[in-house]
């Protein structure tokens, strides 16, 4: 009989978890271990077909590692000579006869338990360090997009890390984190204390799209009036 076919049984409607895969993975392992040392010719194939049934009910992962050693174990005693083949058994419906003695006084005296897995309750993630992968999640994703599909000229950003790379800020210090209160001073354009909402770029050069407290009329139809470059902006007062 194929190891495969002894699988256990799982229930389709159930969404089957890491541990419970990972688990059955290794149950699996030890299956086909068990078949291979079963597939001697020294071992006959009643011998087979009883072990392979006990195998099948058997859930317990180191039992299942305990009856490979064992039938390792009678296998090498036979082929040195070091000890007598064990009679083929009777069939019987619920008696399993021994491949060797070890086994058949493991099987009859310590049938295999049904145990009930248990999992360690998932350690929660401090606010720290989900910020940390959020943050560091965003900025992959955002270098990806900017291979792909770079943000255009004059196109707001909500990040500094949605913009290209190598852009020149031409303000002093460094660039005004979004939420940052600060003073625009511009010649003949619009001034004033705003806050920074955004970020954008236009030949080589990185600006910031300020939210401003009062826009005058005749500024409210440009649509690069809130556009605003590192060399206009000052500290607030």
């Amino acid at each position: 009989m194929n190891a495969s076919a002894i699988a256990p049984n799982l229930d389709i409607h159930q969404p089957e978890t890491w541990a419970g895969k990972r688990i059955r993975e290794i149950r699996q392992s030890a299956l086909n271990l068990l078949h291979l040392a079963l597939s001697s010719p020294l071992v006959t194939a009643a011998q087979r077909e009883l072990a392979t049934t006990k195998a099948e009910q058997c859930q317990d992962i180191w039992q299942l590692l305990r009856w490979h050693k064992a039938v390792v174990a009678y296998v090498a005693g036979v082929a040195a000579g070091q000890r007598e083949p064990v009679a083929a058994p009777v069939a019987q419906p619920e008696a399993v006869e021994a491949l060797a003695p070890e086994v058949a006084s493991e099987v009859q005296q310590t049938p295999c338990p049904k145990t009930r897995l248990s999992y360690r309750p998932a350690r929660r993630m401090s606010a720290e360090k989900h910020a940390r992968l959020r943050t560091a999640n965003q900025l992959r994703r955002d270098k990806h997009a900017q291979r792909t599909a770079p943000t255009p000229m004059w196109a707001e950003a909500p990040r500094l890390s949605a913009l290209p790379g190598g852009l020149y800020w031409s303000g002093e210090g460094q660039v005004p984190e979004v939420g940052k209160a600060l003073m625009v001073s511009r010649p003949g354009g619009l001034s004033g204390k705003a806050t920074v909402k955004g970020y954008f770029h236009a030949e080589g050069f990185l600006g910031i799209v300020a939210d401003f407290e009062k826009v005058p009329a005749k500024f409210q139809q440009s649509p690069r009036a809130q556009y605003v470059f590192g060399r206009d902006v000052h500290a607030a007062a």
